[in-house]
This record gives structure tokens, C-alpha cells and sequence, in this order.
């Protein structure tokens, strides 16, 4: 009777802490912390190892828990893939060039093209940002001037035009009303210290669901990414080592500071309520990772690379991933103290993102796509 009465209690209590995990999500532009241990097994049969003498699995059928091992999943497309979130540990979406949306239902292993969006406008027709508030709803923007909506898991979209000639370049939603645009002024200077699109940027903001946007001009700086910490802090970071943070759910925007004035800041993520990592560049031979402890007030560098890079997740519990071109990984397991280099292939790491605390997710160019269990 004791051991049926035990058996029974961890049945319920392993149940509860896979509900607890499915209704959190790690990687939705609203961090979580949280700790969680799904399982750490990878299948697979035949190994490569490519000139890094990282091993790289081909195929899925032997069991392997082993960590230095990333998988290449098929992705059915060569469109170069941007964007990728995922909303719970099983449903994932990515967003890609030509419009393209793909995807998954197991944690990132299978992965099927959704739909094509039309973001033709501007000259561009990629897929920057996404913002999915579960495996149903979802936004999109892009080259264009629409922002995209989504209630049948990428399917479908219905379209909104919005009141700007600038690309958008990150979207990120609250919940079902509010959310947030941020742009990036498409126009190409060629002289000056820092050539180059998005001198100038832009905050939308709809509290309708996206049926109506209002601006906010922030000068100088390009946005390339938004991300809240919780419901009413926020950070908007982009061209010119621009900065914004919101105390009050996104109503007024603050100029922060960073010390990467001529650089672009590309993607953050927090790991706690007050310390976050955003990763950009200077050149495409010169990446950087800097670091906030005070909310997004103030950045500052604690790593360079060779490299640029683009992409930087974490999964709430020590570990923070970025990556960037030439195959390149940066990647600390002590929430950010230290750092170690890595090479998956040679092709441009894009994106990353943990669908659950163990497995991480890759996307790059001409629809690559690795996994990794750890």
C-alpha cells in the first residue's frame, strides 16, 4: 500500500510539472525563469564530423544522451531562415525569407512549410519578427508595411497595413491586445562613419490586437528587437547602439545607454529581472555580447569575437547561447560569468532559441536547422 500511495504521488507530481512547463514559455518576447529538466535523450545512427570536429548527427534511430552532438533536421526549403519562437516545448514557428513560415509540433525534430506570406515592400520580402502567444495565435512582420495575424497556428493570416514607409523589423505581444512594432528606416547611407540602412527608427503600438498602431518616433537608431522582461518592463535596441527601456508597459520609452555607438545591437534576453545579454556587431568581423544589470538602463560589452552575431537565447537556467556567421557559437553555462567558442558547420547561424531547458534550436541560412539535447 505505501509503495502504490508513492507510485501514485510522483505519477501526479511528474503530470503537474509537465503541465507547470507546457504553460510557460521560454522563448515568447516576454522572458520567463524558470527551471525545468525534460528528458535528454537524442536518437540518432550515423555521425559526421565536420572540420570543427564537431559531431553532427544525420539521421534518428539509436538512443544517445550526449551533448556534443547537434542534429540537422530537414527543413524542406533553401529560403534562409530569421526568426524562430517557440510559444510552448512542442509548437514552433520560423520565419524566413520569401515570407516563409514553417512549422513544428515535436520540439523542433519535424518541421513543415505553413504558409507564404506576401511582405513584398521596400525592396525586401523577409520574415523579421514573430510573436506567438501559444500554438494558435500569432503575429508576423517583415520587408513590408502589414503586420500579419494568425489564429490557426500560421495557416492563415489576415493582414494590417500600418501608417509607416519603414521596414518592420521586430514585433512582440503582450497578450491578446497589446503588443509592439519596431522599425528601421530603410534608407542606405553611404557616407559618413557608419554607412548603411536604419539610421532612424520607430515604436508602434496597438492595444486592439493589432487592428490600429500608433507611433512613437525615438530619432536616431534603427529598432531591430523588442523584448519585455515582464508585463511592464521592456527594451527596444537596435542601429547606433540604440537602447530604449519602458517601466510602465510600454505607455513612454527612456533613452538607455550602451557602448556600442557605432555598432547594431541585434537580439537580447534576460535571465533574471535586472541582468540581460544582447548580442550585435560592429563589422561582420567583429561581434559582441554586452551586459545589463539594471533592467536595460545601460549596456555594456564583455566579450568580442571574430564574428559577427545575431541570435542569443537562453534556457532559464545558466545556459545562454549566441550565435552568428561562419557557423560560430558563443555559450556560457554560468548565466553569463564565462564563455566559450564553438563552430557548428560554416554556414551563418541566424537565429536560437531553447524549446524547452534542455533542448536548443538552430536556424541559418539556405534552411538550415540544427537541434541539440543537453
Amino acid at each position: 500500500m505505501i509503495m502504490q500511495n508513492l507510485s501514485a504521488r510522483l505519477v501526479l507530481l511528474a503530470l503537474l510539472a509537465i503541465a507547470v512547463f507546457s504553460a510557460m514559455s521560454l522563448n515568447s518576447c516576454k522572458d520567463k525563469f524558470i527551471t525545468q529538466a525534460p528528458d535528454t535523450i537524442i536518437h540518432h545512427d550515423t555521425i559526421r564530423t565536420v572540420p570543427d570536429t564537431t559531431r553532427v548527427v544525420i539521421h534518428d534511430t539509436v538512443d544517445l544522451d550526449d551533448s556534443s552532438v547537434w542534429v540537422y533536421r530537414a527543413s524542406g526549403t533553401t529560403d534562409d531562415l530569421v526568426i524562430v519562437q517557440f510559444p510552448d516545448q512542442n509548437n514552433g514557428y520560423i520565419g524566413g525569407s520569401h515570407g516563409i513560415i514553417l512549422g513544428t509540433a515535436n520540439g523542433g525534430i519535424n518541421w513543415n512549410t505553413h504558409n507564404y506570406l506576401g511582405t513584398e515592400g521596400n525592396g525586401g520580402t523577409v520574415i523579421y519578427g514573430l510573436s506567438f502567444l501559444d500554438l494558435l495565435t500569432g503575429w508576423a512582420v517583415g520587408d513590408g508595411n502589414y503586420v500579419y495575424h494568425t489564429i490557426d497556428g500560421g495557416f492563415h493570416w489576415d493582414s494590417t497595413l500600418v501608417n509607416t514607409t519603414y521596414f518592420l523589423r521586430t514585433t512582440c505581444f503582450l497578450d491578446a491586445n497589446n503588443g509592439f512594432i519596431g522599425t528601421s528606416d530603410p534608407s542606405v547611407i553611404s557616407t559618413g562613419p557608419y554607412p548603411g540602412p536604419g539610421h532612424y527608427g520607430q515604436i508602434f503600438a496597438t492595444h486592439n490586437g493589432g487592428k490600429n498602431w500608433t507611433s512613437t518616433p525615438i530619432g536616431s537608431g534603427g529598432i531591430m528587437y523588442i523584448r519585455f522582461i515582464n508585463s511592464t518592463n521592456g527594451v527596444a535596441i537596435g542601429r547606433y547602439g540604440t537602447a530604449f527601456w519602458t517601466s510602465d508597459g510600454g505607455t513612454t520609452w527612456k533613452p538607455g545607454t550602451s557602448d556600442l555607438p557605432g555598432g547594431v545591437l541585434n537580439k537580447c534576453v534576460f535571465t533574471s529581472a535586472n541582468t540581460g545579454f544582447a548580442v550585435g556587431y560592429i563589422d561582420t568581423a567583429h561581434g559582441v555580447i554586452l551586459r545589463t544589470d539594471d533592467a536595460g538602463h545601460s549596456w555594456q560589452t564583455i566579450r568580442s569575437t571574430p564574428f559577427l552575431l545575431q541570435g542569443i537565447a537562453t534556457n532559464g537556467n545558466g545556459m545562454v547561447t549566441a550565435c552568428g556567421w561562419g557557423g560560430n557559437i558563443s555559450e556560457s553555462t554560468d548565466g553569463g560569468t564565462t564563455w566559450k567558442e564553438s563552430q557548428i558547420g560554416t554556414i551563418r547561424w541566424i537565429d536560437v532559441v531553447y524549446s524547452s531547458v534542455d533542448r536548443t534550436i538552430l536556424v541559418g541560412k539556405s534552411g538550415r536547422i540544427a537541434t541539440r539535447d543537453k
